[in-house]
Parts: C-alpha cells; structure tokens; sequence
C-alpha cells in the first residue's frame, strides 16, 4: 500500500472497531449494513451462540482493552497496516483479525504484545548539576528518567518526565518533593530533593485513551543544570528512523522506528492500571536485546546524532518499545524545549 492508503485504511478500520464495539454492547444501533453484519459476526464468535445480552458500558469497556492497536508500518517501500495484538483470549481477537486481514488483503504487520507496561523501576545514581537521562522521582514514588528540559515562556528550565513517574499516575499533589535519585535508587528528602512537582497532564482512564503522560518539575534555587549537549531540536519520526535513547537503566541504546500513529495501544501503569494511549511510535532495538527497561520511562528518544529529538519513552516489552511524540507532549503542556 501506499502511506496515504495505510492511513486512510486505519482510520477506516478505527472508526468500524468502534462502532461494532459499541453495537456488540448494545450501546448504539449500526451505522450501515455491512457494519452490521460484521457486528453480528463479532458477536457470535464472542458469545459462541451462548445466548449472551449485551452488557453497557462495561462489555464496551472489556471490548475496548481487548482489542488490536493499530498503526502504519512499512516493509521496503510498501506501507503496512501494523496490528498489535493485547490479548491471550483468542477468540476475543481472532474474528477482528480475519476482519481486518480482509480488508486490508493481507498487507498486515502483526505482533503479540501481552504484558506491555510503562517503564518505571530499577537502579540509577545521584547526580549534579542534574542531567537529562538520570534517575528521577517522587518522595513516596516509582522512579523513572528525567527526559529533557522545558520553559514556559521564556521562564526558567523545568524537568520533564512522565506523570507516572513525577505524579504517581494522577496521585500526586503540586508541592510534592522530587528526588534525584529516586526512592528505588536511595533517594531521600531532603538531602536528594532537587525541586518540586508544579504541574501534571492526568492520565484518564478506557475508554478514553491518552495522548501524554507528562509532569513537569520546578528545580530548587540551589539545584543547577547541565544544558542538552547537542542543543536540541524536534522532529518527527517515521518508520525506518534510527534513533537513539539514554535512560536510567539501560543507558544508550539504538533502534529504528517500525510503527507510527499507533492508536489503541494498552500499557499496564503501577497503581492505575491499564491505559490506552493513542499517536504512539514503536521502536525495535537494532541489536540483540533490549531498547528499553523498566525506570527508563520519560527517557528522551532522538536520532542517532542526539540534536534531534523526537519523544518520551513509555514503556515496552521485550525487544520493542513504545514512544510519545515529543511535540505532542509540548504541545499539550504549553511548554517548548530548552535548546
């Protein structure tokens, strides 16, 4: 397929998951015929011809976790739809796949990505002035990385991170000590605060899906940090980019973009449960092993010469990834990069 076919496709197939979601849970009546019958289909190879009632909001709910995300994938120069399967329940999933193997003829990029979660955890150290790519967290909290740092109209550098990790997934309140190191690292207030929290996007929960998970920290008087070395820039990733991340636990890794605009994707977040997050990109590592661990979480992902940047990391399972474009967590902050 050609890219605009692959997307023009996903949001087709985006718009029929959800509409045959919603009239297998008997929310709202089929939009067309063949949306219909695909509905019925569905339900029967959900049900098994048990006889089962439709159950509201919160069959709609479970159909909605369970469910396929999708995104654009490219294979040389052929673009993919790229379906990215959440569920061991068979056949919950199959009859959508053999759905959208059809419409799609066959082009499809299919993973299994059961136990995807964010990436907070693991080990890190102190360090001054404070960095980008460091160990960072709450008092009483998960620890992740520090990914860049940001002004508000011209003000003074602030961290950004991942709500998570600075706000304990919508439990933390403004104020709250930061710490450099985490807690899981051996941090402690007061000796290891560098700042405090000063503003969090909250994470919602399925059905509704999530664009960012972002929170911002304001840095203590007597706290100095180290400017980004390159100077940074923004940049949107595509299938194909090689990049590049430095977070707290793995350090430095390489990998190469595979999917973008990936919608519907669930990740498991400590403390809040499942989440949906739409716009995402995967990254693969380009080596044997890993691109990400957990307490990588809010690591900033560039190419591969560090100037550009192109988003937070989030989590992932085995050797994939999943990243937050940087200029939409800008964007919806209000906030730019410091350069």
């Amino acid at each position: 397929m050609k890219q605009e076919d692959a997307r023009e496709l996903k949001a087709n197939l985006e718009y029929e998951l959800l509409s045959m979601q919603q009239v297998v849970a008997g929310l709202e009546p089929p939009a067309s015929l063949a949306l219909a019958t695909a509905s019925f289909l569905l339900n029967a190879d959900l049900t098994h011809g048990s006889g089962h009632e439709p159950a509201g909001e919160s069959l709609f709910s479970e159909l909605v976790l369970a469910f396929p995300a999708l995104g654009i994938s490219r294979r040389a120069e052929e673009y993919l739809l790229a379906v990215r399967v959440q569920t061991e329940l068979e056949d919950v999933v199959q009859p959508f796949l053999d759905y959208v193997s059809q419409r799609a003829g066959g082009q499809l990029d299919v993973r299994n990505v059961v136990g995807a979660r964010v990436h907070s955890g693991a080990a890190g150290s102190r360090q001054r002035p404070v960095a980008a790519g460091v160990s960072i967290g709450r008092a009483d909290g998960i620890t992740g990385t520090l990914g860049c740092f940001v002004t508000r109209n011209g003000g003074p550098a602030e961290g950004l991170s991942m709500n998570h990790v600075l706000a304990n997934a919508n439990r933390g309140t403004l104020g709250d000590d930061i710490l450099q190191p985490g807690t899981e690292d051996g941090g402690a207030a007061p000796g290891d605060r560098i700042g405090e929290l000063i503003h969090f996007h909250p994470l919602v929960r399925p059905p509704q899906a999530n664009i960012v998970d972002a929170a911002l920290c304001r840095f203590d008087d007597a706290i100095s940090t180290s400017p980004p070395i390159p100077p940074l820039t923004l940049f949107e990733a595509d299938t194909g980019d090689a990049v590049e991340k430095c977070g707290r636990t793995t350090g430095r890794t390489e990998g190469e973009v595979t999917v973008t605009e990936l919608d519907g994707m669930v990740l498991d977040v400590p403390g809040f449960g499942p989440a949906i997050f739409d716009g995402l990109f995967e990254v693969e590592s380009s080596i044997e092993g890993i691109f990400s661990d957990v307490g990588d979480s809010g690591a900033l992902v560039t190419d591969r010469s560090g100037s550009r940047a192109a988003g937070l990391l989030l989590g992932g399972l085995d050797a994939v990834s999943w990243v937050i474009p940087l200029s939409t967590t800008l964007q919806a902050l209000g906030v730019a990069l410091v350069r």
